[in-house]
């Protein structure tokens, strides 16, 4: 072919044409790779902040939990001294019943064993 001014120019042209074809393709595949790895990101970025979220409300109602039983532990002696306390009176109060009754048996046994 004859390399006129008119060839060179359409071949340029030609040439100018298809780098903006490539060009356009891979601009268009890069541009929704970088819009579908945007997407990525915000998707997990909300996941994981709503995770976050849920596990900071989790850890506050334990620590309301936990502050609970806390109490109801403090509360467990106080509630149930008294009873405690009218348990071992009445205890120490048939022990010393035996006691006595026992003494008074043994004294009429010594005196049946002495006088009989």
């Amino acid at each position: 072919p004859d390399l006129t001014k008119e060839f060179l120019l359409q071949k340029g042209s030609y040439y100018i044409t298809e780098i903006e074809k490539v060009y356009a393709k891979y601009d268009t595949i890069g541009k929704t790779k970088k819009a579908d790895l945007d997407n990525t990101i915000t998707k997990e970025k909300y996941n994981l902040a709503k995770s976050i979220s849920d596990l900071e409300t989790k850890i506050i109602e334990l620590q309301k939990e936990l502050e609970a039983k806390k109490i109801e532990i403090q509360k467990i002696d106080p509630v149930n001294m008294e009873q405690l306390s009218e348990i071992q009176l009445k205890m120490d109060a048939n022990d010393l019943a035996k006691q006595k009754i026992l003494n008074s048996i043994n004294t009429v046994i010594t005196g049946i064993n002495q006088y009989l």
